[in-house]
């Protein structure tokens, strides 16, 4: 069988490789295989970066015993650095961080990333807030009615995501 071609001219993808969190599954290893196979000419792996172990801003993983990325994140760059070294078949391979905004933690998650040879990086927001709570929407229907509800209904959830 001949391996699927990606239709997007060049053939890339920014934000691949979630290999800790609950929403991965595959070895970075596997995934850069994959990404070869079909012929992709860039491939970054993007894994959820750690954060401030503050409560409100756990994500559903993190209630579960995830280790908030701390103990993670370094085997994944660990693990990106070897596919990196590794590259074959013109597959340029690329570290990335899914990178949560947190008011309040700018400084410190500047300070944090700069401590690690990343080749880009993909901000991401998993929560509003609604004064002090934080309410996390990007985690199902239930969560996202939830933070809709506070905000005074979707327009207003829309409207705090992009403040």
């Amino acid at each position: 069988m001949t391996p699927h071609k990606p239709k997007v001219w060049p053939p890339i993808s920014l934000h691949g490789g979630h290999t800790v969190a609950a929403d991965g599954k595959a070895t970075v290893a596997d995934m850069v295989d994959a990404a070869a196979r079909v012929g992709m000419q860039v491939f970054g792996l993007s894994e959820h970066f750690y954060r401030p172990r503050e409560e409100r801003f756990a994500y559903v993983t993190d209630t579960l015993g995830y280790d908030w990325g701390r103990e993670s994140w370094p085997r994944f760059v660990e693990d990106v650095l070897e596919a990196k070294r590794k590259q074959t078949d013109g597959l340029r391979v690329l570290l990335g961080a899914e990178v949560e905004f947190i008011p309040g933690y700018l400084e410190w998650t500047l300070e944090q990333l700069e401590k690690w040879p990343l080749d880009y990086k993909v901000l991401s927001v998993h929560f509003v807030l609604v004064g002090e709570k934080a309410y996390a929407f990007d985690f199902g229907p239930n969560y996202w009615k939830k933070a809709a509800t506070a905000c005074g209904g979707p327009v207003g959830l829309y409207r705090r995501y992009y403040e």
